[in-house]
């Protein structure tokens, strides 16, 4: 099969990457080209950047082409079939219904990477690779780690409130490369992803080291949703109101950090990991194209 991975923008969480790395390491026997017009500041990999010739010649030969975003790119290539668009965060959360109905019209499927954004687009969860991660685990004091990409959505002030009052050392990881946000993620003892919206990348990549995550899901149905697939919450259940405590009980136990980080890797291993996320993938571009 080929594919082609395209973000005619940036490369959101470096998933393009990621996938990419995925099917080269679990379906070795595929052709697959990822093309992203930017890099943001985080520093995540990039096989070619955008070039319209480039994208002109693997869109014609790909047997699926995998948008990140949106369905934009048919306007400048063409109406084909095999496409497949890949949704994440916000930009979908808040313009569902005119993005859905984009996607309808050019007969793109739908994905998207978390459990809440799911509907008409089919759950694919975010790839890492957990060896990789796993391997730069470097654990020192209780310290709390938490990586927003927007204030307000992941509830930081929530989180500097929590530390302070528990008296924990919180490491406050922003505007850094990617590598480096992993290397002093790798540091913690507990990583505190969000309070809203259930957990994402930060969360994944901190259970890949075996850290316990602290998050929190306010939407009942996203709830519901999550203890359908997974049976059990992999992160420990917090709100803004309880996080102290949640924060206090994790630093005071190491039996309780590493059972949480346990479960934590598990529940990756199950979902996210290269293998995973690579089966699924095949049997959504298999229908696709």
């Amino acid at each position: 099969m080929r594919v082609l991975l395209l973000a005619m923008t940036w490369d959101t969480a470096g998933q393009g990457a990621a996938i990419r790395a995925a099917l080269a390491t679990e379906r070795p026997a595929w052709r697959v080209d990822q093309v992203a017009a930017k890099v943001k500041g985080f520093g995540y990999p990039r096989q070619h950047a955008y070039a319209p010739d480039l994208v002109r010649s693997l869109w014609r030969r790909a047997d699926v082409v995998h948008l990140n975003l949106s369905p934009a790119a048919v306007r400048t290539f063409g109406r084909r079939p095999g496409l497949v668009v890949h949704h994440h965060g916000s930009e979908y959360r808040y313009s569902r219904a005119a993005m859905d109905a984009s996607c309808r019209r050019v007969g793109a499927a739908q994905v998207a990477s978390t459990l809440d954004l799911t509907g008409p687009a089919t759950w694919l969860p975010t790839v890492v690779d957990v060896d990789a991660i796993a391997a730069l685990r470097d654990p020192g004091p209780v310290t709390v780690a938490h990586s927003p990409s927007m204030r307000r959505l992941k509830q930081t002030e929530a989180v500097i409130a929590a530390t302070d009052a528990t008296g924990l050392a919180l490491d406050l990881i922003e505007h850094v490369p990617w590598a480096e946000c992993l290397v002093r993620k790798g540091r913690a003892a507990i990583v505190v992803d969000q309070l809203l919206l259930g957990y994402g990348l930060s969360a994944i990549e901190a259970w890949c080291m075996g850290i316990p995550v602290v998050a929190g899901v306010a939407d009942p149905e996203t709830r519901r949703r999550m203890l359908a697939t997974f049976g059990v919450l992999p992160f420990v259940d917090a709100t803004p109101e309880t996080l102290p405590e949640r924060l206090a009980e994790l630093a005071a136990s190491a039996d309780m950090r590493a059972e949480w980080g346990e479960r934590g890797r598990a529940h990756v291993l199950r979902f996210h990991s290269q293998l995973a996320v690579a089966e699924r993938l095949e049997a959504i571009y298999r229908r696709a194209a």
